[in-house]
């Protein structure tokens, strides 16, 4: 199998390593380098351009809001009036099933196709996909290596906002639990639901503040992906099995505002994606880091004959990289997301350790990536190839 240079691929990830929210001077500049780059890969060059209202945050809070009406009801009319903690019920369920489609028609509402020379919108973030291609029969696969080349700051780290969108939606369902039990019992004391609501209170109230910042370096999250992305597109020609096959080298951005370049690129491609026999995607992610890798989804909605996740598995095993695979509940939303929604074979590979906890804040610095972690997915996403193109 042919090397793929994990220290070249580190070294042009610290390279692009700076704050580059999207639409930023700096995220421009890494898009040309980028693009430059693919292209002294030998391969031809597209940039296709997009634009969204950055609307991820706004939503956020006016979920909270709704959420804790919902929420509220339910307490007042346990004491006043039961028909009013009915309603609060039947309002939250009804938000359980609402809430995901009208975020999701929300964020596909705010992106639209553009071309660089159109005149900018008030309000709107103006960014494009690169996608290099390499040629080749028309009747082999088509393998998507896909990576974000945009960063992100945010007011509360990653790890922190995880746990609290966690315990907060688990102490919202005890508060719910108990809620129920008091509505078909009454010796369920209204103390133990009014201490039930102040925790749910007391742990999604900091997340009304979380608002979205241009800190970060982004080494990890992505400007290692891009490195790996960089570096499958230089290695590609050599790889056996890849004169049978066809490759795009993605590097989209706006995936930390919803994945808004990842989704404008599907809804563009999506016929001709459909109409691929033998449609491979992998999304790089975080890939810099020394401790285990894994992949996203474990047990995804994929289609296409080919479960990418599966198949990263058993490609790890083949070059002896243990390659563990993410439950399906812990839900890590990353850009394979676009993909699998329209039953396109699509996983995320990435890397994971403690250093994790400096995401999406200024420590997420070139300082923390190891050419371990590019090794590890490197030697998987070359493999996977030589098996998936049998």
């Amino acid at each position: 199998m042919p090397a793929f240079n994990a220290r070249r691929a580190l070294a042009f990830a610290s390279s692009i390593s700076r704050p580059r929210l999207c639409g930023t001077p700096d995220e421009r500049e890494v898009a040309r380098v980028v693009k430059s780059s693919l292209a002294d890969a030998g391969l031809g060059v597209e940039e296709e351009f997009f634009e969204f209202r950055p609307v991820a945050d706004n939503l956020l809070r006016l979920s909270l809001f709704l959420t804790h009406a919902g929420l509220a009801a339910v307490g007042v009319g346990l004491w006043k009036d039961v028909r009013i903690a009915w309603g609060g019920l039947a309002f939250c369920a009804s938000l359980a099933v609402i809430l995901p489609w009208f975020i999701r028609r929300t964020f596909l509402g705010t992106i639209r196709d553009c071309a660089e020379s159109d005149p900018p919108r008030r309000g709107w973030i103006r960014s494009s996909n690169i996608a290099a291609r390499a040629e080749g029969p028309a009747d082999g696969p088509l393998f998507v290596f896909m990576a974000h080349y945009d960063s992100k700051s945010q007011s509360l780290s990653l790890g922190g906002r995880i746990a609290l969108f966690r315990w907060a939606r688990t102490a919202a369902f005890g508060y719910l639990g108990v809620a129920m039990a008091r509505l078909f019992d009454a010796a369920v004391p209204l103390e133990l639901i009014a201490a039930a609501g102040g925790v749910v209170l007391l742990l999604s109230l900091p997340l009304y503040a979380l608002r979205t910042h241009n800190r970060s370096p982004g080494a990890m999250d992505n400007a290692s992906g891009v490195g790996a992305l960089v570096e499958m597109a230089r290695t590609w020609k050599d790889l056996p099995g890849s004169k049978a096959a066809r490759a795009v080298f993605l590097a989209v951005s706006g995936e930390e505002f919803g994945m808004t370049g990842s989704q404008a690129w599907v809804r563009r491609h999506l016929e001709a994606l459909r109409a691929e026999k033998r449609l491979r995607v992998v999304n790089f992610d975080g890939v810099g880091y020394a401790g285990a890798v894994w992949v996203v989804p474990a047990y995804g909605p994929e289609g296409g004959g080919v479960s990418m996740s599966a198949a990263l598995v058993g490609a790890g095993k083949a070059v002896g990289v243990d390659v563990r695979a993410y439950p399906r509940s812990v839900g890590l939303m990353t850009d394979h997301a676009s993909f699998t929604r329209e039953r396109l074979p699509c996983a995320t590979l990435l890397t994971h350790s403690w250093l994790a906890k400096r995401l999406h804040t200024p420590d997420d610095a070139p300082e923390t990536l190891k050419v371990e972690g590019f090794e590890r997915c490197g030697r998987v996403a070359c493999r996977a190839v030589e098996e998936l193109t049998r």
